[in-house]
């Protein structure tokens, strides 16, 4: 099986359907949309997509990514943290806490995930790695090239770094969404 044919999938429809249009492009259909993407699974195929809401979207793309997922839950988590963190969005935090705490992401460095985590011992160099391009991706416009070489350096391999990456930009693109509809907290949550 091809390592990137779901992460191909997720990031064809993350690309094609919840980023925004480009200038001068057509407005958003106003019905639902029906696309038909080709991935790859084990052999070439065609994956229908149809009559599909924003929020199923997501879901389907988020789903994509944890199946696919080489890179350990911790450091996904960490971050997604991070980037929660850089893009001011609370709700995202909230709800991925109690997951990376699950993760093994530890107090010490969940306490240390702010502007000079690069300076603090509790991040191993993978995970500071991994840190930059959370913040990279999430301030925009993409992880630079050093970035990217700097995630290799550490081992990670080209399936992970591409996890990695697309991870980051799907959250990048809910908390913008988030912070667009302004959606609340549920009474419930807390963080």
């Amino acid at each position: 099986m091809r390592p990137f044919a779901g992460l191909a999938f997720a990031a064809t429809i993350a690309v094609g359907v919840l980023c925004p249009p480009g200038a001068g492009a057509q407005a958003f259909p106003s019905k639902p949309l029906r696309l038909v993407v080709p991935y790859a699974t084990g052999g070439v195929g065609y994956g229908i997509v149809g009559n599909t809401s924003p929020e199923q979207m997501a879901s389907m793309i988020q789903d994509e990514i944890k199946r696919c997922a080489q890179a350990p839950r911790r450091i996904r988590e960490l971050l997604i943290l991070r980037g929660a963190q850089v893009s001011g969005t609370r709700y995202e935090w909230v709800h991925h806490l109690p997951m990376a705490r699950a993760a093994g992401v530890s107090q010490e460095q969940i306490d240390a995930l702010d502007d000079r985590w690069q300076e603090s011992g509790a991040f191993d160099e993978t995970e500071k790695a991994v840190l930059l391009l959370a913040d990279e991706v999430t301030r925009g416009p993409g992880a630079s090239a050093d970035c990217i070489a700097g995630l290799r350096q550490q081992g990670l391999s080209d399936a992970e770094v591409a996890e990695l990456t697309l991870t980051a930009s799907f959250y990048v693109c809910v908390s913008r969404f988030l912070q667009s509809m302004d959606v609340p907290l549920e009474e419930d949550a807390h963080g």
